[in-house]
This record gives structure tokens, C-alpha cells and sequence, in this order.
């Protein structure tokens, strides 16, 4: 379990994963699938993922990582991809592979992983083909493979039964068939968020304004080092726009300024560490990049304020190193998969030969300062994200439950769905600003007769309810807000730095109570129930430790409101309806249209006479029968014409 003496001196152990596969080649078949790997840790736990199954390993010391059990997930076959997410609970995590989708439950023993339900058909990954996930840290998971796109919703109660939404499954043009795959969201803060998808046919760009249904924005981009049969790996720059990207052909750094446009701007052909059809993992810390691929462990540089990457030289002799540039780290194979995980002051490493720890500072100590890598090994490192329960790792996320009150009349809102969730709120609505679209509505008041549970109703029959009692006062609502949290921190620094101006959150420290709960592009509204602003968020923090008590602090997630299904009858509608597409001059034409009067002219107004906008809207043809003749409804209850490029006109 320990180093031999010709062992690198970075590395702490090396142990037998029993799971992650040597190799997916053979002489007489050649390539047999994409395979996989994958890491994920909280300083006490480690688990691998890898074609064999599930290993957990207890690494309290890292310096002697002993394995607990294996565990058949019944999802990845052997030669599929794989991968491994959790949600932000902290307890529930998510397993792909050629076999499908599962769920495990961490909460009761995190050293004993247990299935809940059987295995999801996505529809997405084949038994040859690539795997990943990628959770947006508020209710869907994007889930990629040989077959394509999928998203599910795994918001409140439907964490541990993920839901399938969007009614298809979407061609990347990205994926190649024996290929690895990777996901990837654009920075905190970009407005509309982009999700990058990369696979052996290059790197494609899907705009998630509507998350259940991401667009794909332009054509598929030759990065250069993705190739057909390769890996495939994406990561983001911690500190400006840009994104790196691995694969069979190299590493190349894309400026991602404009989300939707990425544009390479270096490429490294001759890493050293990446072969052409084995694996490629990227590891990000404040000032590192780590490269792995199937012919070992690099690293390189990173400019705070951008520019190119530069590769990380070692001087003198070092065992273990290929011309001081790449670490031949004893556990990746060249037709294997391989697997990274920075956690404070160790990196582990995993691929086909085994699982590796590395000493950070020893690993990278020509780029990172002491402070930067944590907790020295063994020293009780945290978990980046999610925290594990139970543990000081990291702060808990709260509900944020109001109550509103109504006054008597017209209240401007929509309730939809099951449970209801608030569907649209009018600019002249009086509880403007109280509630917003994607609020689950969890009681009413009616005046006179108390409260009534609304979790089990759906938004007609609360509509129906606050119309009933619409002339007298005493109405109230409960809400659960939508993309708001609350957590308690102890006395003390928080370990957060905001951006210069703003009240958001820039980076989160291994050190801060905040850890696993609180993220980069969040944005905090108060303190201790006081709101701040940009001028007095340092005055409020500082005000509010007075070394003893905890404070509760309340922040708003960079996540839209979720986009209303398409489905039932809208709030305040006659039932008997359908729902059918329309094409109608929207945001894009009028984006074409501007392009064509810059180009053209007047004349490039036409474009408004051909619409390309598609939505999906209710009608209801019956007499008497809401929303009426010429007029259609929108998912939230808006009533718009129901006219070749008809216009949204909330009544």
C-alpha cells in the first residue's frame, strides 16, 4: 500500500481500485468503448466509479486509503462510460453508465451507498458510448451520452425519482460513438446560462434560457483535440472566461468571452501526458490546471488575470518525472480511463493501474501556496461541494418560507402545476415583489376558516380557492422561495470575497463556514434579517458577528424560475382545450430582424413578415370557453393572440 523507493515522492499510496478497467482495446476488436472513471470525496469518504462498479474507500488518512467495498451499481457495463454527481442535499447521489440512470442514498452510512429503485432507461447512453452528468445546484440534471441529450428534474420530492422533462432527446453533433464526454455550464452570472457539451466530433453550445429544453446554438466547434475514439474533459478557468478542453489530440484554452461563440485561443498538441484513445481528466484550483491521460500527470500555470497558459517545469532530478514535465504517476494506462480530484491537501488519481494520492504541495509546488492547498493530508480536509452532512465540513442550506399577505380584489398571479408553484406575477400585481414565478406555494389563509395545506392541491384549485374569497381580507400565502436560501454560520470570518460593486459572490474559501452551500454568482440579500446593499454589505457582516452568536445569512441563487410544462389546463382556463404549437415573432426574429436593418437597411424589417419563434400555447375553440376566440394561453396562465406572429398581452 505504501511508495517504493523508485516511487515519485509525491505520492503518498497507491491501492487496487478494483473497478476502473486496464484497458478498453483489444487486438482483434480494437477499440471497444469510450469506458470510464470518476471521483468524488469529502476528506473522510472517497468513492470510485469505473466499469467494475462502485469502490468506496476510507481516506481519513490519505497516506493509507483502505477500500470498504465494492458495489455492482447494475449501470455501467464494461466498456460504457461512467459518471458520478450529487445533488446539493448532500446526500443523494446520481450514477450513469451503458446501463442507464441511478440513485443512491449517502444518508445513513456514507460508507454504504444504498440503491434506491432500479435503473432509469434515459434513452441518452449506449453500452460503447460516453457518460456524464451535470447538475445546475437547483432542480435539473443534463445527462450526456452516445445517444444524445437528456434533462431531468430533480427539484423538491424529486430527488431521489428524477423526472424526465422536454419531449425529446436531443442530437448533440458533438458525441462520437466510442467516445468519452463531458459537461460543462458557463460561468456564475452569464444571462442566459450556456451548457458546453464535448465529445469525440468536437465541442457543442446549447443555450439553456429554457433550461428543460436546451438549444444548440450555431454549429459544433472543431476544437482540434477531440478526437473520434479519444477522452474528453472539460473545466472552467476559476478567474476569467475561459475553458479549457482535453482530449486525444491535446489541450486547448477557448476564450468564452461571448458564451455562445467559444473561440480557441492556444491549443497544446504534445502534452506528454494525453494518448490518443485513452482517457483525459482537468483539475482546477485558484492558480493550477492538472491534465491527466493515459501517459500520466501534468500541470500548467494560470494567469489571474487570463493570457495563456504556460506548462509547469520541474528543476533538478526528480523520479518519476518525463523531462521534468509530466509525472508518471503508476496508476493510468493508455487505453484506460483516468479520473482527477483536487480535496485541499491531496490529489487522487485514478485510472487503470490503480488509485494514487499525491501530496499537493509537493505535486505542484512550483505553482501553489501553501494556503491555497488546505489542510495539510489527514488533517480533516473538506469536501469542495457537496458537504457531508452531519459534519463542520460546510454550511446546510435552509428553506426560505414567507408569508404574504393578500389584500382584498384582484391579485395579478397565476398558480400552476402540482405542487403549486406561483406561475406569473403582473408588473402592477400589489404582491409585486413579495412573490415571483417558481414560489411553491405551501398554504393559504381563508379568511374566517384558517389555514389550509396546499402541497397536495394543484394551482387550479388555489386559484379557485383565492377567487372564492376575493372581496374580503384575511387572505394570506405561504411560500417556499424559489432560488432563495438561508444558512447559519458560526461566529467568525465568512471566507468569502465579492466581486467589487456587488453584493455577489465571487470565490468561496476551503476555509469558510459557507463551503458546499454557498457558490460563486450567488448573491447575498441579508444578514441576520438585514438587507444589505453594495455600500453596506462589509458594515452589515461586521455589525452582525459579535463573536458568540450564529448568523443567518439569506442568498439568492444565480437559477432562473423554472420554465412552466406545457401540459393540463393553465390556471383560470376552460378545460377541453389543447395544446398546440405557434410560430410568432419573438425574441429571436426580432434578433434577425435587427441584423438585417443593420445590414440592409429598412428593408431588413421584412424579416418580422416570416416569424421563426416557436412556443407551445393552450386553446379552447367551445363557446364560452376561456381563453376565447383569437386568443391563446401561455403555460403561466398569460394570455396572448393566437395569430401568425401574434404578441404577448397579459389581461
Amino acid at each position: 500500500m505504501g511508495c517504493a523507493s523508485s516511487a515519485p515522492l509525491e505520492r503518498l499510496a497507491k491501492v487496487d481500485t478494483g473497478v476502473v478497467v486496464y484497458s478498453h482495446n483489444d487486438s482483434d476488436h480494437g477499440k471497444r468503448g469510450a469506458g470510464g472513471a470518476a471521483l468524488r470525496g469529502d476528506g473522510q469518504t472517497l468513492y470510485v466509479l469505473g466499469n467494475k462498479g462502485l469502490a468506496v474507500f476510507d481516506c481519513r488518512n490519505p497516506a493509507a486509503p483502505a477500500r470498504l467495498a465494492v458495489i455492482d451499481t447494475g449501470t455501467v457495463g464494461i466498456h460504457s462510460g461512467a459518471a458520478l454527481a450529487f445533488h446539493n442535499d448532500g446526500v443523494t447521489m446520481y450514477v450513469a453508465g451503458g446501463k442507464g440512470l441511478s440513485v443512491f442514498d449517502v444518508s445513513g452510512d456514507r460508507r454504504a451507498p444504498g440503491k434506491i429503485g432500479s435503473t432509469l432507461e434515459t434513452g441518452a447512453l449506449s453500452s460503447h458510448g460516453g457518460a456524464a452528468l451535470a447538475f445546475d445546484g437547483d432542480r435539473r440534471l443534463y445527462l450526456a451520452g452516445g445517444k444524445g441529450l437528456v434533462v431531468y428534474d430533480v427539484g423538491p420530492r424529486n430527488e431521489r425519482a428524477p423526472q424526465k422533462v422536454g419531449a425529446r432527446l436531443i442530437d448533440t453533433g458533438a458525441i462520437g460513438t466510442l467516445s468519452q464526454c463531458a459537461l460543462c455550464f458557463s460561468p456564475p452570472g452569464t444571462t442566459p446560462r450556456a451548457l458546453y457539451v464535448a465529445g469525440g466530433k468536437g465541442l457543442a453550445v446549447f443555450d439553456l434560457a429554457d433550461p428543460d429544453l436546451p438549444r444548440k446554438v450555431g454549429k459544433t466547434v472543431d476544437t482540434g483535440v477531440l478526437n473520434y475514439n479519444g477522452g474528453a474533459a472539460l473545466a472552467l478557468h476559476p478567474h476569467v472566461a475561459q475553458l479549457f478542453v482535453a482530449g486525444g489530440g491535446g489541450l486547448a484554452q477557448l476564450d468564452i468571452s461571448y458564451p455562445f461563440a467559444p473561440s480557441v485561443r492556444m491549443k497544446f498538441e504534445h502534452t506528454g501526458c494525453l494518448s490518443y484513445e485513452g482517457g483525459a481528466s482537468l483539475a482546477v484550483d485558484g492558480t493550477t490546471l492538472l491534465l491527466a491521460g493515459g501517459n500520466g500527470l501534468g500541470a500548467y500555470e494560470l494567469p489571474p488575470q487570463g493570457g495563456d497558459i504556460k506548462r509547469v517545469t520541474r528543476r533538478g532530478t526528480n523520479v518519476g518525472w518525463k523531462q521534468n514535465r509530466t509525472l508518471d504517476t503508476g496508476v493510468f494506462s493508455p487505453n484506460g480511463a483516468t479520473a482527477l480530484l483536487m480535496d485541499g491537501g491531496v490529489v487522487y488519481a485514478a485510472g487503470g493501474r490503480g488509485l494514487g494520492v499525491f501530496d499537493a504541495q509537493q505535486l505542484l509546488y512550483r505553482t501553489c501556496s501553501r494556503a491555497a492547498l488546505g489542510p495539510l493530508p489527514g488533517a480533516g480536509i473538506p469536501w469542495p461541494f457537496p458537504p457531508p452532512p452531519g459534519t463542520d465540513a460546510g454550511g446546510k442550506r435552509t428553506k426560505v418560507v414567507v408569508k404574504v399577505e393578500l389584500p382584498a380584489g384582484k391579485l395579478g398571479l397565476t398558480a400552476v402545476g402540482s405542487p403549486p408553484t406561483v406561475g406569473a406575477v403582473g408588473t402592477d400585481s400589489p404582491v409585486a415583489g413579495q412573490v415571483a414565478p417558481g414560489d411553491i406555494i405551501v398554504s393559504l389563509t381563508r379568511p374566517g376558516m384558517g389555514d389550509v395545506d396546499t402541497t397536495n392541491m394543484d394551482g387550479q384549485a388555489v386559484m379557485e380557492t383565492l377567487i372564492a374569497f376575493a372581496d374580503r381580507e384575511g387572505r394570506s400565502l405561504t411560500v417556499e422561495k424559489h432560488g432563495i436560501y438561508g444558512v447559519g454560520v458560526p461566529p467568525g470570518p465568512l471566507g468569502v470575497s465579492f466581486i467589487d460593486g456587488t453584493c455577489t459572490v465571487h470565490v468561496v474559501k476551503t476555509t469558510s463556514p459557507l463551503l458546499g452551500a454557498t457558490k460563486s454568482g450567488d448573491t447575498l440579500l441579508s444578514v441576520n434579517g438585514k438587507p444589505v446593499t453594495p455600500t453596506t454589505i462589509f458594515d452589515v457582516i461586521k455589525a452582525a458577528n459579535d463573536g458568540t452568536s450564529e448568523r443567518k445569512l439569506v442568498f439568492r441563487t444565480t437559477t432562473t424560475a423554472p420554465a412552466m410544462k406545457a401540459e393540463g389546463t393553465p390556471a383560470g382556463m376552460t378545460a377541453g382545450g389543447a395544446w398546440v404549437e405557434q410560430t410568432y415573432m419573438g425574441p429571436e426574429t426580432k434578433k434577425w430582424a435587427c441584423l438585417a436593418c443593420l445590414c440592409f437597411g429598412l428593408p431588413g424589417l421584412c424579416i418580422l413578415m416570416c416569424p421563426t419563434d416557436k412556443r407551445m400555447v393552450y386553446v379552447n375553440l367551445g363557446a364560452n370557453a376561456k381563453p376565447g376566440p383569437g386568443r391563446a394561453a401561455l403555460p403561466d396562465g398569460t394570455i396572448v393572440d393566437y395569430t401568425k406572429g401574434g404578441q404577448t398581452r397579459p389581461l
